[in-house]
């Protein structure tokens, strides 16, 4: 696991977990959200689900030159042990983004990607997640 902190100014909050196979990707992905002040982990597929239940980021990029099915089943993986908010790079195939945002992605990338809008709309997210939800009440009819 590798970890940066980007600085004591940065909300404690706001983890972001990169998923990547690549020094390249992790790099640049990394790069982009510590200058925005989150603290950002990377790691592989093979780490990614234990680092997403310790950590619970706010934000999961996933960056990986899997098979579509695999990419999948780490996706809802992914989104079931950490609950956050998960934006995938993903090749440009109509299919392959409808069956992604099925699996629940919230964000899907299609390559080549912009690394500005990604990190907007991952930004975006986080902030998302920080703000307060509304309670629901149920409401009962008399009886």
């Amino acid at each position: 696991m590798t970890a940066w902190r980007a600085s004591a100014n940065s909300l404690p909050l706001q983890i972001v977990l990169i998923v990547a196979d690549g020094p390249e990707a992790a790099g640049l992905w990394s790069q982009l959200f510590i200058e925005k002040g989150c603290n950002v982990v990377v790691e592989n597929a093979a780490q990614a689900v234990y680092a997403a239940r310790i950590l619970n980021p706010q934000l999961v990029l996933a960056d990986l030159n899997l098979p579509h099915a695999d990419r999948l089943a780490l996706c809802r993986t992914l989104k079931l042990v950490s609950g956050a908010a998960l934006m995938v790079v993903i090749p440009p195939r109509p299919q392959e983004i409808i069956e992604s945002y099925a699996a629940g992605v919230d964000e899907c990338l299609a390559q080549p990607i912009n690394p500005a809008l990604a990190l907007v709309k991952g930004m975006a997210w986080i902030m998302r997640r920080q703000l307060p939800r509304p309670h629901r009440f149920a409401l009962e009819a008399p009886l």
